[in-house]
């Protein structure tokens, strides 16, 4: 992965100071809302009964499901890293590391680094 990053960035030191793996871990909410998107926990989604699948099903279209990390920051530099896993069903996927950076109140995606496609 530090290959991938420029060694004068400002998240190079930063991401060879990472010891442990970034390890995934659950987001528990009950439902998120965008537009006519559905956002499902993995729990109502396996409650659910949905197949693994990226399509449609009746009048429902599904887009897959995905599972961020814990998020590493350096809060005085305003930088974080984590890694993020998007699964549409059956061979199709992708896992991403994102790195962010703060500005003002907002943060934004410096770069994604591509970790592996299926």
């Amino acid at each position: 992965m530090l290959t991938r990053i420029s060694k004068t960035s400002k998240f190079y030191g930063f991401v060879k100071s990472i010891k442990k793996p970034v390890k995934t871990r659950a987001y528990k909410i009950d439902s998120l809302k965008q537009g006519n998107i559905k956002f499902l926990t993995m729990e109502q989604f396996n409650n659910q009964k949905y197949g693994h699948r990226f399509g449609k099903s009746g009048k429902q279209l599904f887009l897959g499901y995905f599972d961020l990390s814990r998020i590493y920051a350096d809060i005085k530099k305003g930088i974080a890293i984590f890694k993020m896993n998007w699964i549409g069903g059956g061979l199709c996927g992708y896992e991403d590391l994102i790195l962010i950076y703060r500005d003002g109140a907002t943060w934004k995606i410096e770069q994604k680094i591509g970790l592996g496609v299926y």
